[in-house]
C-alpha cells in the first residue's frame, strides 16, 4: 500500500498521500524492469479520511524478477515473503514457483453469488465480518472493509488495525449473521 508506514511488530501507520501515481506509468515503469510483464493494478482508496494507493497482484506465472539491478534489490534474484520480511527465494522455493502458473486456476463462474454479494458490500462501503478458518479448526473474525475486490481476489482491511487480509474469491462463502446484522464472509484456508 501506498500511504501506509509499516511499523516492525506493531500497527502499521495510515499516514495518507496528497497524490496518486499514474497506473499507466508504474505499469510501464515495472515492466520495464522485469523478466516478464506483471499484471497488476493501482486502486485509491479511503481510509479514516485519509487517501492511500492499494496495488493489487494477481496470480500469475512466476517466478518474476529484475533483469538489473534496481535500488537493493539484485538483478536475476527472486525475492520472496517470509512472514513480515522480504528474502531471497532458495532453489527449492523456485522450483516450486514453476509449477504454478495462473493456468493452474479455474476462472470464477458467471454470476458468483459469493462475488455479487461482496461487490454490494464494497459498493455501500459496509463493514462485514471476515471469519477466517485454517484447517477447519482454527477460527478468527474481523470486522473490515473490502478495499480491492475483481472476479479473482478480494482484499479486506480490519477497521482499527488497518491489517490487510487477501483471498482468491473461491476461498469465500458468504452467509448473513443474525446476532451482528452484518454480512459475514467466511475465508476458508488450508495453509
Amino acid at each position: 500500500m501506498v500511504g501506509v508506514k509499516e511499523v516492525k511488530r506493531a500497527k502499521s501507520n495510515v499516514e495518507g498521500i496528497t497524490s496518486h501515481i499514474d497506473d499507466a506509468n508504474i505499469q510501464q515503469f515495472v515492466n520495464t524492469k522485469t523478466n516478464r510483464p506483471v499484471t497488476f493494478s493501482y486502486q485509491t482508496v479511503t481510509w479514516s479520511e485519509l487517501q492511500i494507493g492499494v496495488i493489487h497482484i494477481p496470480i500469475q506465472a512466476r517466478p518474476i524478477y529484475l533483469k538489473k539491478p534496481f535500488g537493493k534489490l539484485k538483478a536475476n534474484k527472486v525475492y520472496i515473503r517470509r512472514g513480515s520480511s522480504t528474502d531471497i527465494a532458495r532453489p527449492d522455493e523456485i522450483a516450486q514457483m514453476g509449477t504454478v502458473s495462473s493456468n493452474n486456476f479455474v476462472e470464477p463462474e458467471k454470476d458468483n453469488p459469493v462475488f455479487e454479494a461482496i461487490r454490494q458490500e464494497k459498493e455501500a462501503g459496509n463493514t462485514v465480518i471476515v471469519e477466517f478458518v485454517v484447517h477447519n479448526f482454527h477460527r478468527s473474525e474481523h470486522l473490515c472493509k473490502i478495499v480491492v475486490l475483481n472476479e479473482l481476489y478480494a482484499c479486506f482491511v480490519e477497521e482499527g488495525i488497518d491489517r490487510n487480509y487477501e483471498s482468491p474469491i473461491s476461498h469465500i462463502e458468504a452467509s448473513y449473521s443474525l446476532a451482528a446484522q452484518k454480512k459475514k464472509l467466511i475465508i476458508y484456508h488450508s495453509c
